[in-house]
Order: structure tokens, then sequence, then C-alpha cells
């Protein structure tokens, strides 16, 4: 349906699961349980972590590696957002079929098969 879109310009959409929204907490305690993992969570100040980014990405580049955190993904890190499939299910008629535990499960499972986790 977005392929097929005749407005000119960019178009984003979240495609989530059957709730229209969901947090960067949600999908992060969805995901550190279905990998049966065991987080202890640490509160930084956006500052600190800019800082900690800068510090990993100039390092990065001095052996020629990509960071798995840069400064881009820092300014991303230190707002609270949320992903919704609003807009999706208006404009493209989206009805998602799975819940979003199912598709960041079938997605773990891929990333593991694959070798990417």
């Amino acid at each position: 349906a977005a392929s097929e879109k005749k407005e000119i310009g960019i178009h984003t959409y979240f495609i989530g699961g059957k709730k229209d929204a969901y947090s960067w907490n949600q999908i992060y305690q969805i995901s550190t349980k279905l990998m049966a993992l065991k987080t202890v969570p640490i509160k930084l100040r956006p500052k600190w972590i800019k800082k900690i980014a800068a510090f990993v990405e100039t390092g990065a580049s001095l052996f020629g590696i990509y960071p798995i955190l840069n400064e881009e993904k820092a300014n991303e890190m230190v707002h609270e957002w949320v992903c919704s499939s609003q807009k999706a299910k208006i404009e493209l008629k989206y009805s998602p079929s799975i819940t979003i535990e199912e598709g960041l499960s079938r997605t773990i499972h891929w990333y593991k098969k694959n070798n990417w986790l």
C-alpha cells in the first residue's frame, strides 16, 4: 500500500503489533524477556550518554570499525519516544495479524539463525 501512494514526499510509517503504540521501554522489556536476558538498568544523564557516544565513535574510527554506539544513536536514545502504527492504520489500512511479541520473537529467531545475534 505504501508503494502505491501518490502523494509526493517522504512518508514514514511505524509498523507494530495490534496495540496502537509502544514506548522504547516496552520494546526493551519485551525483547529482553524473549531473549531471556537479565539486565541492570543504568540511569545516565543525556549529556553523559552523548559524551560516551562521542568517545566510542572516535575510538572506533581509530580502528576502522563501525561503532555500536555513535553520536546519532545517542541523540535518539536521550529522547522518550513512542512508535505508533496509527498513521499506517489510517493511511494504508494497516491491520496487524500478529502481536509485537510474536513479531519480535520471529525477528530475534531470524537474527540468531543468521548469526546477527
